[in-house]
Parts: C-alpha cells; sequence; structure tokens
C-alpha cells in the first residue's frame, strides 16, 4: 500500500463505522474492539496483530498506550506500513481525539497536510 491508499481505506473505514472503537469502560481507544469496531489503524491491521498491539507491553511488563509511536517503538507495526508511521500517527489523532461528526472535516485536513487527495471523502455518503 501507498499512503493514498491507506488515507483511502482508512477514511471509508472509519466514515462508514462512524463509531470510535473504545475500550468497555469507554475510556481509551482500541485498536479493534470484541464488537467489532476499528481504529484508523486497526482496520489496517490483521486481527493477529490487532489483538498482539491491544494487549502490548513493555519490557517490565507493564501495560502500553495503545498509541501507534509506542507500538512502532515496541518493534510491533508491521513492517508494511512503517514506512508511514507519520501518517498513521495523524490518522489515529482523527479517530481517538475527534468525534465521529468532525472526522470527514479532520480528515480532509490530513489529506491537505500530507499532499494527498481528498476524493475519496466525497465518495462515502454522511
Amino acid at each position: 500500500m501507498n499512503a493514498q491508499e491507506i488515507f483511502d481505506k482508512v477514511a471509508r473505514h472509519l466514515l462508514k463505522q462512524n463509531a470510535q472503537a473504545k475500550t468497555s469502560d469507554g475510556y481509551g481507544c482500541m485498536y479493534r474492539t470484541v464488537d467489532g469496531l476499528a481504529c484508523a489503524v486497526g482496520c489496517l491491521l490483521t486481527d493477529e496483530e490487532a489483538r498482539a498491539a491491544d494487549t502490548a507491553k513493555d519490557k517490565d511488563g507493564h501495560e502500553l498506550n495503545t498509541g501507534i509511536a509506542n507500538i512502532a517503538a515496541a518493534g510491533m507495526l508491521p513492517q508494511r506500513l512503517s514506512p508511514f508511521l507519520g501518517l498513521l500517527e495523524h490518522l489515529q489523532r482523527v479517530h481517538d481525539y475527534k468525534e465521529p461528526q468532525q472526522w470527514r472535516e479532520a480528515l480532509r485536513q490530513v489529506a491537505h497536510n500530507a499532499e494527498l487527495s481528498a476524493a475519496v471523502l466525497d465518495e462515502v455518503s454522511p
């Protein structure tokens, strides 16, 4: 995948899902939830990769924050996604810190900043 393909896949996923992938207590985000939701990065991961990322621990056995930079630093970001870490961080922030009704505009800004086409945003119905 290239950066445009990643952006398009994540944008389609988030806009169709229209809900954050949250922990059961609602206070944190997850790559994948038990009820089938996935975050911006979670939709790019295999089931096995998502399970590993959601349960990642550091070398001392402490749970890692699921931020993509932490997962990458722990060597758990799949090699195919590593070249796109910056884009993935921006997409993850859209999912984690914006409400679903704000996603379309936030994704448009990500596309602009990354010099990508935002055409996919007009393909998915609001």
